[in-house]
């Protein structure tokens, strides 16, 4: 595949991979094609030619793709950027200094040549400078010209094919000395026949050099960090952040969401501060593994960032095992995708395929492992019209039969609620037709609930009206069983997950005072010999961050609540009493617009633990069963709560939908 030759991005290419690993529709992980679009290697509309091929195949063969955007290497066709030297060739200017990088403080030191070894050594156009205006504008210029590509072709899609666009990554291996590097004298190189240029071992310890030329002096300067003394670790760090925040700044005010967004970093030395620059508020970010592509928990820079980012993903956006034994490609594959939020791993050097045959037995033994199933759905949200909004929409109603409801809490007698003709969509990013909200006033801003098909808005103003009973307002979208006879015993066959899913955005969530915004998702089990309930709730969203939620025994004690156990966990895979399901995002303390996967599960061996550590929280409990097939689930909901004490204020504002209640194999 070569974006030179457009039609090399069709069907050939796609059956190549797809021949080697077909996908399986049920299973979890899918086989995908990444291509790499250098933006300055080929004139504009060949790249936009090529990218237009590549997604139109996508589609054909229902293949899930990651499109690559480099803006850092392979610039030849922009020589209007790079030739400051040579008035001979196209793009000579002098200015162009500016644009690539220096082993000095002063323009005068600008290089000429650099090297590239991918595997040999190479020839190639000096390093760019990653804070020049007009470099950083001509990338940006690409991006807005490709980007746009990406998304109309997703959003012509339908439906049941949007997941096919894996992601956009931006930058590749971004840094400064690493993929590209300079020799000491190394302009007097250029005219010399290439054999004589020297060899120097990449040194991964040297972080500012590599054992080669120091380069970084024109980002440094041009960024305004220093001008003149010894380069820092930081420096180099920081002038590569800031440029490829910068890219997916751009790409997200062009529409890509987060978790459709992935910038490729670096690190050679363990901790090595590099491993920074993919981390940044706009972006998931994604690492090259090679040295610990056997098990990413051990790398260092990656553990570093990967705890301290909210991004909902991360990736192995460059993965290379060194080994060509099928076994131990499979286990390597299996514990970097069974690392928590690894959204994709793309491998890199495809053509060692048919050098080490066994490395294709390695994946085979991951992509074609037998799939998760479905066992039971137990619940699937009903689709509502505008007629049945009365009765799904309640206040403190005691909820009828086995049935599914949207409950206004703790409002007191707030029954009918009152249609509302304001748009709350501004605050739940849902709009829904004339008719299809409710609130407890028609006030314009008040408290207001949005139903239609299967989507849900809720929109919660802890003021608009204040609470009947104490500081708490949840409205919960829930479901009740009454007759235990009917009640599912989720636990009955040992290995059977209970799951449940859905889609979640929470565009708006403010706070003065002491209130709290958050949302949880709750199950209500039930002890068949005890009698005894309790709560799992499992936190989705929540300000105070996840370090405030840690596995927690307590009791649902505020004024109105049931006075149960509540077994209480942030989402996430450390929590011991369950889990996310291997596509879901995680728990987050920032708001987020675009629609996220949720998909909070539980396992046989984690509700035992949770009742382990519930009768050591409660030792009165001892008569509870320890047993998990012993319990039924009797209710579950999605709780948005707002926690606003007297002279404090919270808003929510939050759309779901399509939620799903099912036993999964495991």
């Amino acid at each position: 595949m070569y974006q030179g030759e457009p039609e090399s991005l069709g069907r050939k290419a796609f059956d190549e991979v797809l021949t080697r690993f077909p996908n399986h529709a049920d299973s979890r992980i899918q086989t995908g094609v990444s291509h790499i679009f250098s933006v300055f290697r080929t004139p504009p509309e060949t790249t936009a030619k090529a990218l237009r091929v590549f997604l139109k195949t996508a589609e054909q063969t229902n293949t899930p793709v990651v499109v690559q955007i480099d803006t850092e290497h392979w610039w030849d066709a922009r020589p209007d950027l790079w030739n400051w030297w040579d008035a001979t060739k196209p793009g000579y200017d002098p200015a162009n200094r500016q644009n690539v990088e220096w082993t000095g403080w002063s323009p005068e030191q600008a290089i000429k040549i650099a090297w590239r070894n991918w595997g040999k050594q190479i020839r190639v156009l000096p390093q760019p400078n990653l804070a020049s205006a007009r470099y950083v504008e001509a990338c940006l210029v690409e991006i807005r010209r490709l980007v746009p590509i990406v998304l109309e072709w997703q959003g012509r899609l339908p439906e049941d094919k949007k997941h096919l666009l894996i992601g956009i990554k931006l930058g590749h291996k971004t840094s400064i000395g690493g993929s590209s590097y300079h020799y000491e004298g190394g302009n007097d190189l250029l005219l010399k026949p290439e054999g004589n240029d020297p060899v120097l071992t990449f040194d991964a310890e040297k972080v500012l050099s590599r054992g080669r030329a120091q380069m970084g002096y024109a980002a440094v300067k041009t960024s305004g960090i220093r001008t003149s003394g010894s380069i820092a670790e930081s420096d180099l760090r920081d002038v590569c952040q800031r440029y490829l925040e910068t890219l997916c700044l751009e790409a997200t005010k062009l529409g890509v969401p987060r978790e459709k967004l992935f910038a490729h970093g670096v690190g050679w030395k363990d901790g090595e501060l590099l491993y920074d620059v993919p981390v940044n508020s706009y972006a998931c970010p994604g690492w090259s593994f090679y040295k610990h592509a056997v098990d990413p928990r051990q790398d260092k820079g990656v553990q570093r960032n990967l705890g301290k980012t909210d991004a909902p993903y991360w990736a192995a956006c460059e993965y290379w095992l060194p080994s060509g034994e099928a076994n131990a490609w499979r286990d390597a594959l299996k514990r970097t995708l069974a690392a928590p939020r690894c959204r994709y791993v793309c491998v890199f050097n495809w053509e060692n395929m048919a050098v080490y045959p066994d490395i294709a037995k390695g994946i085979h033994q991951i992509v074609d492992a037998a799939p998760q199933r479905i066992i039971e759905t137990i619940f699937q949200q009903p689709e509502i019209t505008a007629k049945d909004v009365e009765t799904c929409v309640i206040g403190e109603l005691h909820p009828q039969s086995e049935r599914f409801y949207v409950r206004l809490g703790n409002y007191g007698k707030t029954t009918p609620l009152v249609p509302q003709e304001w748009d709350a969509g501004r605050f739940t990013g849902l709009q829904v037709p004339a008719g299809c909200q409710r609130g407890l006033s028609a006030v314009t801003d008040a408290t207001a609930v949005q139903v239609n098909g299967r989507e849900i808005g809720i929109w919660i103003d802890s003021d608009h009206p204040r609470p009947a009973l104490g500081s708490l307002l949840p409205i919960t979208p829930a479901y009740w069983w009454w007759d235990m006879s009917r009640a599912p015993t989720p636990f009955k066959i040992a290995d059977r997950e209970l799951s449940m899913s859905f889609d979640l955005k929470v565009p708006t969530a403010t706070k003065t005072g002491k209130a709290i915004p958050y949302i949880t998702m709750n199950f209500l089990f039930r002890d068949a010999r005890s009698q005894q309930q309790f709560w799992l709730a499992a936190s989705l969203y929540d300000p105070r961050g996840k370090a405030a939620l840690p596995d927690t025994v307590h009791v649902d004690n505020w004024e109105g609540g049931t006075q149960l156990p509540i077994l209480f966990s942030a989402l996430n895979h450390e929590s011991q009493w369950l889990h996310p399901g291997p596509a879901s995002a995680m728990f987050t303390d920032k708001t987020f617009d675009a629609y996220r996967k949720i998909e909070v599960r539980v396992t046989s061996a984690e509700i035992r633990a949770a009742l382990v550590a519930m009768k050591k929280a409660m030792p009165k409990l001892t008569a509870v069963s320890e047993v998990p097939s012993d319990y039924q689930l009797i209710h579950f909901n999605i709780n948005p709560e707002v926690y606003a004490p007297q002279g404090s204020r919270g808003q929510l504002g939050l759309s779901l939908r399509d939620i799903r209640v099912e036993l999964i194999s495991h």
